[in-house]
């Protein structure tokens, strides 16, 4: 993630859900564990569901200097569990919700809302407008928006870019705190069936 941008991003998050998941705690992955680099530069949070459940929330930072980041809500059978399958699966791809098939797995939070593609979630920053301009718009124009993006960029202060992350954290809490339910039940449901 962006250096800009990360300190912020990992202050809210930690915050975020301090304030809004109290029942959630950060988890750390064993350094000897065979799964650790999977998991590597993931803010990790889980919470009980029953004795044979645990759910996951992932934060996970884009690489490089991307400001985008994703979110995964997982499911294991036991906290020393992590929520990985332990092979690629494609029908993972095709749920919304965990199954009984998989003893773990991590779906993406777009992808539980139903979202047709899963693109991650961006920070806006005055370089989004550059995305506003077509492919075949002229050259002349397409240099005047990188011109203005740019000298936008420089502007921005370390206080605007705080409340970008902290906006665009505080909205994606909300659309967790709306699948959660469901997917708690869920887990819970299947947990109790099998």
């Amino acid at each position: 993630m962006d250096r800009l941008y990360k300190p912020h991003f990992l202050q809210h998050v930690k915050q975020a859900m301090a304030n809004r998941f109290p029942d959630f705690v950060q988890h750390s992955v064993p350094r000897d564990h065979p799964q650790r680099e999977l998991f590597s530069g993931d803010l990790l949070y889980r919470a009980p569901v029953s004795t044979c459940a645990t759910v996951w929330l992932r934060w996970v930072p884009g690489p490089g200097v991307e400001r985008y980041f994703n979110v995964y809500l997982g499911w294991s059978p036991a906290p020393n569990h992590l929520p990985q399958h332990h092979t690629q699966d494609f029908r993972l791809y095709s749920l919304s919700a965990p199954s009984p098939e998989f003893a773990a797995a991590s779906l993406d939070l777009e992808q539980i809302e139903g979202k047709a593609a899963i693109g991650g979630i961006t920070i806006p920053s005055p370089w989004d407008q550059i995305l506003t301009v077509k492919a075949a718009a002229p050259r002349r124009e397409q240099q005047a928006i990188q011109n203005k993006a740019f000298a936008e960029a420089q502007t921005l202060s370390d206080a605007d870019r705080a409340s970008a992350v902290a906006t665009t954290i505080d909205d994606v809490c909300k659309r967790v705190q709306a699948q959660l339910p469901a997917f708690t039940d869920h887990l819970r449901a299947i947990r109790h069936g099998a």
